[in-house]
């Protein structure tokens, strides 16, 4: 289910109606509306007031953060990357690999006694490297029937059996079956049972939950399966064009700058800790748009229905302090 921006499937078994939500009410704006941007730009204004732009593996923690071409040119990420089996090419499926691995290996959370939980884990490689350190994973996806009708199976995007989870030989399966388990987890309906993770990670999945709310409510559900003082990492679509329009299908919901900061407020309220840096970076690739859908490179923001689309990084720590039911 981890799908990205550049790979969007819809397939005849799923009806997807494109939509453009306005900040005013909140509801679809007038079809014509939908035509409005020809070409879909990168607007630095909206993010003016984030004037650091993010690092990566510099000694400080990642926050919360935007893909930018800096973090590809680091060592740190040129790690992970080779551990990756990953060529090098600019893309923001690479950094979001990256990013979650180095914001869980920054909290201590890559080493043997550590368990995590992945939602939508689709055939990504993260648990075959979690594998490699000693760490129990539980890996979940939707179930076959639920993944067939939303169109998942076709795009050779859904966790079909433990083995599509180490494709790439990053682990012996010796390793992958020792620390690895898979459950069938519907990411709108968290069963109660799960619980008392160290971590929880999703990789570009909570945008492809329904609508905008419904990913945020993931978010917050899906903080009860981590133990107090744990850590949630995610990574979504974030769009760079407009924080008042944005695009939103059945199958794929892009965040405004306002939606993730709406985010921060029900997070703090509940005593959960979450840092964002909206800076866009300023690399040449950090303002170009590629055009087409799968391009094997230049590929770290996206024209998305008229809208230049990145991904964005999302690390929440759980409140420390138990909360009493």
């Amino acid at each position: 289910m981890a799908l990205l921006i550049g790979t969007l499937v819809i397939t005849s078994a799923v009806a997807v109606v494109f939509k453009v939500i306005s900040q005013a009410d909140e509801e679809p704006a007038s079809k014509g509306n939908t035509t409005l941007r020809d070409h879909a730009k990168v607007n630095p204004a909206l993010f003016a007031d984030s004037r650091v732009e993010p690092t990566f593996g510099s000694g400080q923690p990642l926050v919360s953060q935007l893909c930018t071409q800096a973090q590809l040119e680091t060592e740190a990420f040129s790690r992970w990357r080779k551990e990756l089996k990953e060529e090098p090419r600019y893309h923001n499926k690479q950094w979001e690999y990256a990013f979650i691995l180095q914001a869980l290996s920054e909290r201590d959370m890559m080493k043997p006694g550590k368990k995590g939980m992945g939602f939508g884990v689709g055939q990504e490689p993260l648990p075959a490297i979690f594998a490699t350190r000693g760490v129990d994973i539980l890996a979940t996806d939707l179930d076959v029937e639920q993944a067939t009708k939303l169109g998942w199976v076709g795009g050779n995007q859904h966790m079909s059996s433990i083995d599509v989870l180490n494709k790439r030989g990053i682990a012996t399966d010796e390793q992958l079956r020792r620390q690895v388990k898979v459950m069938n987890v519907d990411m709108n309906n968290i069963p109660n049972d799960l619980k008392d993770f160290d971590f929880i990670w999703s990789t570009c999945a909570l945008g492809h939950l329904g609508n905008l709310e419904k990913g945020l409510q993931f978010i917050e559900n899906s903080l009860k399966t981590v133990k107090p003082g744990g850590v949630a990492v995610h990574t979504t679509e974030f769009n760079l064009t407009s924080d008042t329009d944005t695009y939103e299908t059945s199958n794929t919901s892009v965040y405004r700058k306002r939606d993730i900061q709406q985010l921060v407020q029900r997070l703090t309220a509940q005593g959960h800790e979450i840092s964002v840096n909206f800076n866009i970076g300023n690399g040449p690739l950090d303002s170009y748009v590629a055009e087409q859908m799968g391009s094997p490179d230049k590929h770290l923001r996206l024209r998305l229905g008229g809208f230049a689309v990145t991904s964005l990084g999302i690390v929440i720590r759980k409140n420390p302090q138990p909360v009493t039911p």
